[in-house]
């Protein structure tokens, strides 16, 4: 008897625990069983399987480091509701003039938020509710969280066809890139990657993301020289973020002419085999 009093008055107290009140749904604790407390008297340890059970999927671009992997530099603040840095956003408003000469920085901030907008598999759908007239419809919660961050930063992913993406740059201007190959994320790749090519300067360009041990391996500097990056992606863990690598590189037209070969081969010998 006296055990079930003690139970009782236990559920009581985390019902009415002020700590434990959600604000957003206007609700508290509520203790469905009496045995309660004595099973979690037991618990030492809470385990995560990462698939959204205790983030319910919600994300949020919060924080980046961008840099050459050994001279890196970090932006955004953890306790930010959304992702705020005060020196992104005088870059952002240099950008806006189409003649303003970038530092090596600027330009390495520029391609990183670039590189956001445009390397994924999000479907952009005309919708003058949104504030950019556009909804965002994303395979996953990640993937719309950074096209959503990037359009509110200036990058606005405004539309797809068969073969073009176009983005609204921070200077406001619309520009269309010509979709040369795309390779989607897998669980056996671990990342994504865009090759597109610019329409004004006809250049080529690879932008890829992944998890963070598939994209070092690939990059072309020596693991010595990418201690500071790993330092970084270490800061970032410890604050409880989910980490992901960016890079991207200028491919010359002879290099390009040479893998796309291969790259078709190869999806044509997959289409084959998935039509037999």
């Amino acid at each position: 008897m006296t055990m079930e009093f003690i139970n009782f008055w236990h559920a009581k107290f985390i019902n009415e625990d002020v700590e434990m009140y959600d604000e957003e749904t206007d609700t508290c604790a509520h203790t469905r069983s009496f045995n309660l407390c004595a099973e979690l008297g037991q618990v030492e340890y809470i385990f995560s399987d990462k698939t959204g059970t205790l983030t319910q999927n919600k994300m949020e671009f919060k924080m980046c480091c961008v840099g050459n992997g050994m001279s890196n530099k970090i932006y955004g603040k953890l306790e930010a509701k959304h992702f705020h840095d005060k020196q992104i956003f005088k870059i952002i408003e240099k950008m806006k003039d189409k003649n303003a000469k970038l530092s090596d920085q600027e330009e390495l901030v520029k391609q990183f938020f670039f590189g956001m907008a445009i390397n994924h598999t999000v479907v952009a759908e005309t919708d003058e509710r949104m504030p950019f007239g556009v909804a965002y419809q994303a395979e996953s919660p990640d993937e719309g969280a950074l096209v959503d961050s990037a359009a509110i930063l200036g990058w606005r992913f405004m539309s797809r066809s068969a073969r073009t993406i176009t983005i609204r740059l921070p200077c406001g201007e619309d520009r269309d890139y010509l979709v040369l190959a795309l390779n989607k994320f897998n669980s056996t790749r671990k990342r994504s990657s865009t090759v597109v090519k610019d329409m004004v300067t006809g250049k080529i360009f690879l932008y890829c993301k992944g998890a963070d041990n598939k994209m070092i391996e690939r990059s072309d500097r020596a693991a010595s020289k990418l201690k500071r990056l790993d330092k970084d992606l270490s800061f970032f863990s410890k604050k409880g973020l989910r980490t992901l690598v960016f890079g991207m590189r200028e491919i010359s037209k002879s290099e390009f002419d040479q893998w796309i070969k291969e790259y078709v081969d190869d999806h044509i010998s997959f289409l084959i085999l998935f039509s037999q």
